[in-house]
């Protein structure tokens, strides 16, 4: 019974962090709403984009770990866990439309990821799986084929009720899983100061410059000026914030903004594609344990540049083998090459894809507004594609991931 138990309380952490993880981020990301470009006002248009979605959820993690650090209540960790998955779990219960759905969504991820960095702050391979599962269902969202995604509608003649972003047994699952972890963790770790004021204070400024600057409106072409002012302004900012935070967890927040910058290019599946995302969680996986046995960040950023890149002028076919194949192992590597030591730095970095998405959902782009006439037919879809912004946005990203390199390299020297 005694080795039992032990078992679990080793493990627990490790699937606490990966599971609330992926289903924290999956929820927020299945939250988005199709026209948040159609809404007037600032602050109405802002409350129903990603990049609200991804800071109030990091956000909501960082004042978790706050809480949490300075009142060690048995019972608070495993709380904010169960609120979250309820939280996450709503909509199903009550009826809620799609706007209030983001934010509602947002905080209850925040609740169930700030309780898995508790849970795993202190243990290494805990932190791992945490960071792991929040980039990983991040970068692999688009190949989830098994369902049907329900359409989300900011703006509708009759305000519609919307589902739960995840199902209410998963949100039950990871309730028991990060809540055990969470009640049962070591109390006497807790984050860096520094680390938590990162947190919580790079997710409020990098929104405030994407609503001032980097939002859809602003990047409309032809002028997409104010965009990329944008991205210089949020890549100072992280590089300031990792030279603050300290040598370890500034080469990880830069990792991390590289990771974001990818996102440049979007990768869509399409059905028959499942071998191929299995292939692409394969080099993910692959690229972690490279990159856990021998820290190759160079490599790792070098290959997500050229990835980048490949938006400007590579073929069709070889871009979409650059994004499921290629980039899947640079992330896993040049994340596994930078993990931190402290909680709060470890999800500041791996939600940087969300709350920076300058590059995901702002970047320049050819906006084309109409009718089209469509008549049903069988098409002939490959199995992945490449969608790229105008050219502007991927050389800018692509500097943002050199930036990230140069950052790297200077935390590394300071070691």
């Amino acid at each position: 019974m005694t080795v039992t138990v032990s078992a679990a309380a080793r493990t627990a952490p490790v699937a606490a962090g990966l599971v609330g993880g992926a289903v924290a981020v999956f929820a927020i990301r299945e939250t988005t709403v199709q026209d948040h470009i159609s809404v007037e006002g600032t602050f109405r248009q802002l409350v129903v984009t990603p990049q609200w979605a991804g800071a109030l959820a990091a956000l909501t993690a960082a004042l978790v770990l706050v809480v949490l650090s300075l009142r060690r209540e048995r019972f608070a960790a495993p709380l904010a866990a169960v609120a979250g998955a309820v939280l996450l779990a709503l909509p199903a219960w009550v009826e809620v439309t799609a706007p209030p759905a983001i934010s509602l969504t947002a905080v209850g991820a925040g609740l169930l990821l700030g309780a898995a960095a508790y849970a795993g702050a202190g243990v290494p391979a805990a932190q791992a799986a945490l960071v792991f599962g929040v980039v990983g269902a991040n970068l692999f969202y688009a190949g989830a084929l098994w369902r049907s995604r329900e359409d989300r509608w900011a703006l509708s003649i009759k305000a519609l009720p919307v589902q739960a972003a995840i199902p209410v047994a998963v949100a039950a699952i990871a309730a028991v899983v990060v809540g055990y972890a969470a009640g049962t963790a070591r109390s006497g770790t807790a984050a860096d100061r520094r680390a938590l004021a990162v947190a919580a204070g790079l997710p409020i400024v990098a929104t405030f410059v994407y609503a001032g600057l980097g939002s859809i409106s602003a990047s409309v072409s032809p002028s997409p000026t104010s965009w990329t002012v944008a991205v210089i302004v949020t890549a100072g900012l992280v590089v300031a914030a990792a030279r603050w935070t300290g040598a370890s967890g500034g080469r990880f927040l830069a990792a991390g903004f590289a990771v974001a910058a990818v996102g440049v290019n979007i990768l869509a599946y399409f059905p028959g594609s499942g071998w191929l995302v299995a292939a692409g969680v394969a080099l993910f996986a692959a690229g972690a344990a490279t990159g856990r046995r021998r820290p190759m960040p160079d490599l790792g950023i070098g290959l997500l540049a050229v990835a980048v890149v490949t938006g400007l002028w590579a073929p069709a076919t070889l871009a979409a083998a650059g994004y499921t194949l290629v980039v899947p192992f640079a992330v896993g590597l040049v994340v596994a090459a930078t993990l931190p030591a402290d909680p709060a730095t470890a999800l500041t970095g791996a939600l940087l894809p969300l709350t920076v998405t300058l590059f995901s959902v702002s970047a320049p782009v050819e906006w084309d507004f109409g009718w089209i006439s469509y008549v049903p037919g069988e098409v002939d879809y490959p199995l992945a594609l490449v969608g790229s912004p105008l050219p502007v946005g991927v050389v800018v990203a692509a500097a943002a991931i050199v930036i990230a390199w140069f950052s790297i390299r200077a935390a590394t020297s300071r070691r």
